[in-house]
């Protein structure tokens, strides 16, 4: 089972206009380019074997949007939300997604030194393989 950041990056290039490795990152945020969302793994929770025999997992993901305006980057979150907010039993390989839910956001992160705005979105998610 691949990280759920390199899933959701599948997921996202498929309903947005975001591509991995130019606009699109996975756990570290690029230097440049101004405008770009990155997918971090963070902690999750505890895998659920109790449901069947089947190994659920509990990962959470945020995604940080950077931008160079304030007003296109709280519209690209809200786009992200759109695309992933409430998707379910969504097939990656060989990983079913049974459920990706917003936990908080899209909330302003901060400004980096180079006055590009960073915004974060946390999503919980529930999938097995």
């Amino acid at each position: 089972m691949k990280i759920a950041a390199e899933d959701i990056a599948t997921i996202l290039q498929a309903e947005t206009s975001l591509v991995l490795g130019t606009d699109l990152f996975i756990n570290k945020e690029p230097a440049s380019p101004d405008n770009c969302v990155t997918i971090f793994d963070v902690a999750g929770g505890p895998s659920e074997m109790a449901l069947d025999a089947s190994n659920y997992q509990q990962p959470s993901i945020q995604l940080r949007v950077r931008n160079k305006t304030q007003l296109t980057g709280s519209t690209l979150c809200n786009t992200l939300v759109a695309a992933l907010d409430g998707m379910g039993n969504e097939e990656v390989g060989t990983t079913t997604y049974m459920i990706i839910y917003l936990t908080s956001g899209p909330a302003l992160l901060d400004w980096d030194n180079n006055d590009r705005v960073r915004f974060i979105i946390n999503f919980n998610i529930l999938r097995k393989e």
